[in-house]
């Protein structure tokens, strides 16, 4: 597991590592937000194929209120999951993940080799 507290340092680990799986907090800061996060991941032909997961614990009243927004907005953009928690769970965190890493395996083993 690699934990990177912002963007700018999260793609400077990207462009040299190569990951199973991308985790981030919806409310990343610190050089950019969560959409620009993805849209390089997804434009980044390293890590475009990365499973990517949206996730937030303990939304604020007003990210509620925009929560169907942001969710609409990645899948757009090709996140994989998107995860809201009123309280963190690891129990259903880790359900949630195991889930998506056995759709995605499925996924690409159907998929014809490149």
């Amino acid at each position: 597991m690699l934990l990177r507290k912002n963007f700018k340092d999260a793609i400077d680990v990207l462009k040299d590592t190569h990951v199973d799986l991308i985790i981030s907090d919806v409310h990343l800061q610190n050089g950019g937000n969560v959409f620009d996060f993805v849209r390089w991941v997804k434009k980044n032909p390293d890590t475009a194929r990365t499973p990517f997961v949206m996730f937030s614990s303990d939304p604020t009243p007003t990210a509620k209120f925009f929560d169907d927004g942001l969710r609409t907005s990645a899948r757009l953009l090709g996140v994989a999951l998107y995860l809201t928690m009123e309280k963190f769970d690891s129990d259903q965190f880790r359900q949630q993940i195991d889930s998506l890493l056995s759709s995605q395996a499925q996924k690409d083993s159907s998929q014809p080799p490149s």
